[in-house]
């Protein structure tokens, strides 16, 4: 499926989703490297057409972007749905977006997001790699204002070709999150050099890693080589689907 580009389409499109409710969360398991066990669960966003048909969750976060009036008020409905409904007695990872965060002042001195995650234990805020100066400036914010509740803050998507690194950040934050692309770029010894060296780096400043991408067992192995602390992907299936359909 497809969505036109023009903001009064996009908002009629995204309302009728939400006000129908069709809308729901996955929750994809991270391991422990080693032991394999579950440290926590990354909840991720899901959306469906009038069918009953998963539609794109980039795509309709893409259609967000360019209607700032609705990120907020959506990524906050769907902040509650992942809070409410998650696996007990486990880490919870939870993407925030800058661009969702900066739509909305903060009340009475704390931002609203800040509120909602600081209602639950184990919560580790994740944010989403930049791609502007500007995503840098309130991403640094954002750490800042959860680190300051003490809640625990990861930095997702490292290494996509689209993305830039701040240092700030990636030296601030609780946990690195490395894209899949590093398990494609290890062929290519440069490639290798620098993600041993963010590894070690990680290890001496006490930062936890997680691998992203693993499907197949040969992409474990590699996690366990590289001395990654833990892994997520497709291998590992999600405990369970929770859809507003259901």
């Amino acid at each position: 499926m497809t969505l036109k580009t023009d903001a009064p389409f996009l908002s009629k499109v995204i309302s009728e989703i939400i006000d129908n409710q069709r809308y729901g969360v996955e929750y994809q398991p991270i391991l422990d490297t080693e032991s394999q066990q579950i440290f926590g669960y990354e909840a991720l966003a899901r959306f469906y057409d009038t069918k009953g048909n998963s539609l794109s969750p980039q795509l309709v976060f893409s259609a967000l972007h360019r209607l700032p009036e609705k990120f907020y008020a959506v990524e906050y409905l769907i902040k509650e749905l992942q809070i409410q409904r998650a696996p007990e007695k486990k880490y919870l990872f939870l993407n925030l977006d800058p661009d969702a965060y900066a739509a909305q002042e903060e009340v009475d001195g704390e931002h609203p997001f800040v509120t909602l995650l600081s209602q639950r234990e184990n919560i580790i805020m994740e944010i989403i790699e930049n791609t502007s100066i500007n995503d840098a400036a309130i991403s640094m914010q954002m750490m800042q204002a959860f680190q300051e509740k003490n809640i625990s803050v990861a930095l997702d998507d490292i290494g996509t070709p689209e993305s830039m690194l701040s240092f700030p950040i990636f030296l601030s934050v609780d946990f690195l999150k490395f894209d899949k692309i590093w398990l494609k770029m290890l062929s290519q010894n440069n490639y290798k050099i620098l993600l041993e060296s963010l590894l070690a780096c990680a290890r001496k400043t006490g930062q936890k890693t997680i691998l992203e991408g693993i499907e197949q067992e040969e992409d474990l192995q590699i996690a366990r080589d590289l001395g990654f602390d833990f892994v997520q992907g497709f291998l590992f299936r999600p405990l369970f689907i929770n859809s507003s359909l259901s």
